[in-house]
């Protein structure tokens, strides 16, 4: 039974038990093809028909950053079916003026996060194949980042 057997103890690795001989075996680490790392410019000129043209339409993770900090700390780790519709939503709105039915709206946050220098913001994102492994690799980004920094990223979405 694996609750019998120690995780191995090497920094950063995320295990699974195999209940075939093999025993704990270390995840692969996913190779996403995220893009560079925006600014605030580029956030405030989303809009629905406009979108930055590295970003893909339909599924995907991002990360979002402050650049004054360690340059691995994340404010925020998230996926979306939709990646251009929820960085619209978590990024260019929040919870007093946009939908009050959407749950996402985390500009206030983020800006909180940052003091209000929304120069410092930084945004990168990588298109998934589906939903399920965008939302699977914000779970792994974010146990991960869990096990580095023994704390989650400062706003907390799906892993929180």
């Amino acid at each position: 039974m694996f609750l019998d057997q120690p995780i191995p103890q090497e920094p950063c690795d995320l295990w699974r038990w195999d209940d075939s001989d093999a025993g704990w075996i270390r995840l692969a680490e996913p190779l996403l093809p995220w893009s560079e790392w925006h600014g605030w410019d580029v956030i405030e000129s989303f809009t629905h028909t406009r979108l930055p043209s590295d970003m893909a339409i339909g599924p995907g993770v991002y990360e979002i950053r402050c650049s004054d900090t360690h340059p691995d700390k994340r404010i925020y780790i998230g996926s979306s079916s939709s990646l251009p519709i929820r960085l619209l939503y978590d990024l260019k709105y929040d919870k007093e003026n946009g939908d009050p039915k959407k749950r996402t709206h985390r500009k206030g946050d983020i800006f909180k996060a940052v003091n209000g220098q929304k120069d410092l913001i930084r945004l990168r994102w990588a298109p998934c194949e589906t939903t399920d492994k965008a939302h699977y690799y914000e779970i792994y980004l974010g146990c991960r980042y869990f096990l580095r920094f023994d704390q989650l990223p400062d706003i907390s979405g799906q892993i929180g």
